[in-house]
C-alpha cells in the first residue's frame, strides 16, 4: 500500500481578507516540483508536530467541489510517451497556474498542455 504524505492547501477566496488552510493526504512525489508561491500547496513535514495532526483532512472530493480549490490535469512529455498528472492548486492562483506550468519540467519530462477537466475532453 502506496504511504500517503499529508499537504496544505493556503490561500484566499475572493476578495477575502481571510486566509485559509486546508490539508489533504497525497502520494509524496504529487507536488515535489511545483513551488508553493506557483500552487498554493506545500507538504507538511514528518517532524512539524501537532499542526499536520490537529488539523482535520479533508477529502479531495470535497476541497474540489469547494470554491478554495482548483484541479488541472498536465500533459506530461516524457521521451516518446505521454503522462497525465492530476494537481490541485489552490484557486487564487489558478490564473497564473496554468501560465507558469507551459514548458517546466515535471515528473521527469516537460509539461506540454494545461487543463481544467472541464475543458479536457477527448473525441
Amino acid at each position: 500500500m502506496a504511504k500517503f504524505v499529508r499537504f496544505r492547501l493556503s490561500g484566499k477566496v475572493g476578495s477575502s481578507t481571510a486566509a485559509y488552510d486546508f490539508f489533504f493526504q497525497a502520494p509524496p512525489d504529487s507536488y515535489a516540483q511545483l513551488p508553493a508561491a506557483e500552487s498554493g500547496v506545500t507538504e507538511v513535514p514528518a517532524d512539524a508536530g501537532n499542526i499536520g495532526h490537529v488539523m482535520p483532512l479533508v477529502k479531495t472530493e470535497a476541497l474540489l467541489r469547494s470554491a478554495a480549490a482548483a484541479r488541472f490535469k498536465l500533459r506530461i512529455k516524457v521521451g516518446t510517451k505521454t503522462k497525465i498528472k492530476s494537481v490541485i492548486v489552490a484557486q487564487e492562483k489558478a490564473d497564473t497556474f496554468k501560465e507558469w506550468a507551459m514548458g517546466k519540467t515535471v515528473a521527469g519530462g516537460t509539461v506540454v498542455s494545461v487543463s481544467t477537466p472541464l475543458s479536457a475532453s477527448y473525441y
